[in-house]
């Protein structure tokens, strides 16, 4: 599940769109959600993209933030366009750094539109792009398309990553493969940093 918000800069010409893009990211961030960021990329502009995690830590959640931060650098994301916040729907930590009068959009996957849709604060962002306000009278969601990431035709969510990785039966060799599949590419700190956090064979 992911979480985007949109945030738009005043300037003396124009509002520039800056986007925040939060989920819990627990499987450590996958293909599927890198190719989310670059769908806000081509939208919103890469300077203008920033991807937010809490650090909450539990059996679900193995990965602290500094270590899916590192995952999210090897994809190419800025190291100051990753922020740690304390919920990814509010976004505290980047917000109250904004001028104020800063439009806020939060984007969301469609399983997630319930959480915020049909309130009084959140408006849909399509609907209103030409007359946005500030996030301190109004915040905008827009949905994120659902980016499919299958292997051997199981949808591989952060649980099934976490059940695949954290493998002991699996070779190393069929195991790093599936790695590249999930990730789109092979570091070796990273793989065993990953695999070893969920207790897998290496």
């Amino acid at each position: 599940k992911s979480l985007v918000a949109v945030l738009m800069f005043e300037t003396k010409k124009t509002k520039s769109p800056i986007v925040i893009y939060g989920g819990r990211f627990q499987g450590g961030p996958g293909l599927h959600h890198y190719k989310t960021y670059e769908w806000l990329v081509k939208k919103f502009g890469r300077q203008n993209v920033y991807v937010v995690m809490t650090d909450v830590k539990g059996p679900q959640s193995p990965f602290s933030f500094a270590e899916r931060k590192k995952i999210w650098r090897k994809y190419g994301v800025a190291s100051n366009r990753i922020v740690k916040v304390s919920s990814p729907y509010k976004a505290d930590e980047v917000t109250t750094t904004l001028p104020k009068g800063t439009p806020v959009v939060w984007g969301i996957g469609t399983k997630d539109a319930g959480r915020i849709a049909g309130g009084n604060y959140f408006l849909p962002f399509p609907k209103n792009n030409d007359n946005l306000v500030g996030y301190d009278k109004n915040g905008y969601f827009i949905i994120t398309p659902h980016i499919s990431l299958k292997i051997k035709g199981k949808e591989m969510s952060g649980t099934q990553i976490r059940k695949v990785l954290g493998s002991t039966k699996m070779s190393s060799k069929n195991k790093i493969e599936t790695f590249k599949k999930i990730f789109g590419w092979y570091d070796k700190n990273i793989y065993n940093l990953v695999v070893s956090k969920l207790g897998g064979s290496l």
